[in-house]
């Protein structure tokens, strides 16, 4: 999936842990980081990041009891 390769990079963003797929979904994934500041700093060089020239990135984020992950989806323009 083209929204795990824009963190697939340790070094890109640091505390990134991994990317969780949606079974049965292809536009949306999660995205846990040690912090939530991590997670903060990802989802602002990301928000509206281009996949496709029609498909970009909309990051939403909710904490969880341990807020470390923000929810993916893909937006067609």
């Amino acid at each position: 999936m083209a929204n795990s390769l824009a963190f697939s990079s340790k070094n890109r963003f640091p505390g990134f842990k991994e990317v969780r797929l949606v079974p049965g979904k292809h536009d949306i994934s999660f995205v846990e980081f040690e912090s939530e500041t991590q997670a903060g700093v990802a989802k602002d060089a990301l928000q509206g990041f281009r996949i496709t020239a029609t498909c970009a990135m909309k990051i939403t984020y909710k904490p969880r009891s341990s807020p470390r992950v923000q929810s993916l989806d893909t937006q067609r323009l």
